[in-house]
């Protein structure tokens, strides 16, 4: 019930946002998948958190292969949520409406910090790439936690800077 709840959720206000024509930071076709991918990457990132979190509270030992498994479904849904806003963006690009200038305009004034540095940079690239130096060298198993730990803290960070956009662009 709560996955298709979620897919729901997500999906249709995704919609909504996308048909808003009067607002150019929410009007784009791609806006209920790029929401639906921005809730599986949030999501996935709150369980690995939660796990890591709650497991050693209970006294128990966390199981790398269970961490393991989930850091390379959230990797690959990063992969697939990255690629979907740099669609959106290219996409934006493309079309070259007059809402180019106010969007560049928002984003080069009052978006820089939360998009630019906490989105992009921090809550996507870094993870992403902190991912990648896991999945290429063999880290012990605690500094592979405390990566993890990082980056599923530095994803969080990233969604609710994301939501923070969408409420300062929209305004």
């Amino acid at each position: 019930i709560g996955i298709p709840s979620a897919f729901l959720l997500h999906g249709y206000v995704g919609f909504i946002f996308g048909s808003v024509k009067a607002n150019p930071w929410w009007s784009s076709v791609l806006m209920p998948i790029v929401f639906l991918f921005s809730a599986i990457v949030s999501g996935i990132a709150l369980v690995i958190l939660l796990y890591m979190i709650i497991i050693p509270f209970r006294g128990e030992k966390i199981d790398m292969s269970c961490l393991d498994k989930m850091a390379s479904f959230l990797f690959y849904a990063v992969i697939v949520d990255f690629s979907l806003e740099l669609l959106d963006f290219i996409h934006r690009l493309y079309e070259s409406e007059e809402s180019i200038k106010i969007l560049s305009e928002l984003v080069i004034n009052k978006l820089f910090v939360s998009l630019i540095i906490i989105q992009v940079l921090l809550g996507m690239m870094l993870p992403l790439g902190i991912m990648v130096l896991i999945k290429l060298f063999k880290f012990d198993q605690e500094l592979r936690k405390l990566l993890y730990f990082v980056s599923v803290i530095l994803i969080q960070l990233g969604i609710f800077s994301t939501r923070w956009n969408v409420v300062i662009g929209g305004q």
